[in-house]
């Protein structure tokens, strides 16, 4: 769920998934609504797809997650 930037605690929803605490807190919400554009969503793959590269996560790895 929203709302939880900068804290310790891992997210109520992510528990209810029954996910290891780490996991939990890995996790980002990417939301898009009635004004986000094409443009938008290829600027944010384009974002994600450097920082999987940077941090060396390859099509493997993000599969596990």
């Amino acid at each position: 769920s929203a709302c939880q930037v900068g804290q310790q605690t891992t997210s109520k929803a992510m528990m209810a998934l029954q996910l290891e605490p780490q996991k939990a807190r890995e996790f980002v919400r990417i939301s898009f609504g009635h004004s986000t554009t094409a443009e938008n969503v290829n600027a944010l793959a384009d974002c994600l797809i450097l920082i999987t590269q940077e941090m060396g996560i390859n099509k493997t790895k993000v599969g596990s997650l």
